[in-house]
Order: structure tokens, then C-alpha cells, then sequence
């Protein structure tokens, strides 16, 4: 059985500066809560029975409080986890 992972960096509502580190280059790594939330739809649409298929993992990788304020009620709604690594100093 193999595990696929899908790495996000980080999500804003309305400008990618307000999470996270801002800068030009993180900025283009960045989705909008609208692309996040298309990811996701996408997501749910193929995996409908987990039982039956390879686990996925979500991941987001240096990402700032968008994590808590955005994404974590998004997964949660769907009875999805993530992980998560916080970055504490820029």
C-alpha cells in the first residue's frame, strides 16, 4: 500500500501577505481559500471510499495561522486531519 501526500504552503482570504511568510517567492506558493476549497472538492470527489484506496496524507509546510483560521475547519468538515509544521520565528 502506498500513502500519497499532498503539500500545501499556505491559504489566504484575500491577500497572501496576511499568512505566513511574505515575500514574492512564498507568495506564488500561496492558493486563495477559493482554490483551496476547489483543491479539496476535487479531492473528495475521487476518494469517496478511503477504505478502499491508497491513505492520503495533507500536509502544509510552512505555513502561518492560516492553518488554524482557515484550512483546519475545511478538513475538519470533511472528517480529514492534517499535518502541519509551524514555523515559530521568521
Amino acid at each position: 500500500m502506498n500513502a500519497v501526500s499532498l503539500l500545501f504552503h499556505d491559504v489566504y482570504a484575500a491577500d497572501p501577505r496576511e499568512s505566513g511568510f511574505a515575500s514574492n517567492a512564498a507568495d506564488r506558493y500561496k492558493l486563495s481559500a477559493a482554490d483551496f476549497d476547489a483543491q479539496l472538492l476535487g479531492l473528495a470527489s475521487v476518494r469517496r471510499d478511503v477504505s478502499q484506496q491508497d491513505p492520503f496524507l495533507i500536509t502544509v509546510d510552512d505555513g502561518g495561522v492560516s492553518y488554524y483560521t482557515l484550512l483546519a475547519d475545511r478538513l475538519e468538515a470533511l472528517g480529514w486531519r492534517g499535518h502541519c509544521f509551524v514555523s515559530t520565528d521568521v
